[in-house]
């Protein structure tokens, strides 16, 4: 809903995170024929990423989706790091946000859970961004 007040259009692309964001995104009901979310594309994860490599993934597929789309916002989550002997993740995701009222923006959330966590807690980070975006862009 908050999409559709601020007349915003999402192209999400997920590295790792299992396109956990578009489900939540596509999940709720829209009044709107067209959907705000306009396209959401699933990577495989690269764990050997190292965070620079992972941070300029997250703004170039972020600013990659946005222009191929023509979304106002676009979002790129990638998760990085390495698994130890009982398979939880021991790193980050990097979150890219790029949208024409604040550029591009790219946060991270520490991770120290299973794969399941991490794809539910990044998309959570992610829509959180795009929440805060939002907010700011129906106040100015």
């Amino acid at each position: 809903e908050a999409l559709e007040h601020a007349r915003a259009t999402v192209a999400v692309v997920e590295a790792g995170s299992g396109g956990a964001l578009s489900a939540m995104l596509t999940s709720v009901p829209s009044k709107d024929p067209t959907h705000p979310l306009l396209d959401g594309r699933v990577l495989p994860l690269d764990l050997a990423l190292s965070q620079e490599q992972a941070v300029e993934r997250a703004q170039d597929l972020a600013r990659r989706a946005r222009e191929e789309t023509g979304a106002t916002i676009g979002i790129a989550i990638v998760v990085f790091g390495g698994f130890d002997e009982r398979q939880v993740l021991h790193d980050m995701a990097a979150v890219a946000v790029e949208s024409d009222l604040d550029g591009t923006e790219t946060t991270f959330v520490g991770l120290r859970a299973t794969i399941d966590d991490v794809q539910r807690r990044s998309a959570l980070h992610a829509a959180d961004r795009l929440r805060l975006i939002l907010k700011e862009s129906v106040t100015v």
